[in-house]
């Protein structure tokens, strides 16, 4: 799941960069057509599930470590 999650805040940090030099990845790569009223954020979008994915991640394995004194 942290793996996911940083290939999803790796691809929001290229739709970024990408956007600013006039591609749309999402329609150009990948064939998704995005709406008009969320395209300016789908880079937002992508690194925040990212994010969220990562958390979730690193959370689980925090649980599964147990303290050994």
């Amino acid at each position: 799941m942290v793996i996911f999650g940083i290939i999803l805040v790796l691809l929001g940090i290229t739709d970024v960069g990408m956007t600013y030099l006039g591609t749309d990845i999402w329609s150009q790569w990948f064939g998704i057509q995005v709406p008009e009223d969320i395209w300016p954020y789908t880079a937002y979008i992508a690194m925040g599930a990212g994010y969220v994915l990562i958390s979730f991640g690193r959370k689980g394995d925090d649980d599964t470590e147990t303290d050994e004194a």
